[in-house]
């Protein structure tokens, strides 16, 4: 299912980066790569290759580093801050070879109606299937019931082994699926506060907030969720869904 990539895949992705985002785990700044993109484009290129060849993720680009950041209110509470996780601008590089590929293969896949993460797709698409659906109960006369639900922690709590076994429901071939195992397994993560930093943790759940990689995993996993729903309407958004029902009564 997944193919080889070539250079110029990478200098593409270079040229997108944004030189203000943070440095990972192994030093390598944006700008470095921007100054130095010439010289490493075809290695990376060649690494992104082997990662695919042997289905494997680099070790080292599963570390992670968490940095608190505060939100309001009362600064000691630790309510309120937000963990923002800080990726290795390299490891976006793998990641994005691998989404770009499975995004394509599951374009025809996913349901219509799971609005996020997807070209084409976006907010406004769940939008203006409610306003449409509820317009036509209206001119019909009646009365219409919604129950809006946001997923508690969807993202952190997402179970690899389920999500695998849909993957491979979904056709994808042995090597693909080996390829996503590896790159969920054994991920660590760690929190920096300033200079200093908590001792390394496995991560046993849930995929990667700022990866690239996240959100088609977070799609795939609860695509199937529509084919639950026989009387009611879904409207779905990520972690954001809607049920509804339109009736006489």
């Amino acid at each position: 299912m997944f193919h080889d990539i070539k250079e110029d895949f990478i200098i593409k992705q270079i040229n997108k980066i944004n030189i203000t985002k943070a440095t990972g785990r192994d030093g390598i700044s944006a700008k470095i790569q921007k100054i130095a993109k010439p010289v490493i484009a075809k290695p990376i290129s060649e690494l992104v290759n082997k990662s695919i060849s042997l289905s494997k993720f680099p070790k080292k680009l599963k570390e992670t580093q968490v940095v608190p950041c505060y939100k309001k209110n009362n600064a000691p509470a630790k309510s309120n801050y937000r963990p923002v996780s800080i990726l290795s601008v390299i490891s976006k590089h793998f990641e994005r070879a691998i989404n770009d590929q499975l995004v394509f293969y599951f374009s025809k896949i996913f349901h219509p109606y799971l609005s996020a993460f997807r070209p084409g797709y976006g907010c406004q698409t769940a939008l203006l299937k409610i306003i449409e659906d509820w317009k036509n109960a209206f001119e019909q006369h009646k009365f219409t019931a919604a129950i809006p639900m946001d997923l508690s922690k969807a993202f952190d709590s997402l179970p690899y082994d389920l999500l695998l076994q849909k993957l491979k429901y979904y056709g994808t071939s042995k090597s693909a699926l080996n390829l996503i195992q590896n790159y969920l397994s054994n991920r660590k993560q760690c929190v920096k506060l300033g200079t200093a930093l908590s001792t390394w943790q496995d991560i046993y759940k849930g995929v990667p907030h700022v990866s690239i990689s996240g959100p088609a995993p977070f799609n795939i996993f609860i695509n199937d969720i529509f084919y639950f729903i026989s009387d009611s309407s879904l409207y779905n958004y990520a972690d954001d869904n809607t049920l509804s029902y339109s009736g006489y009564d």
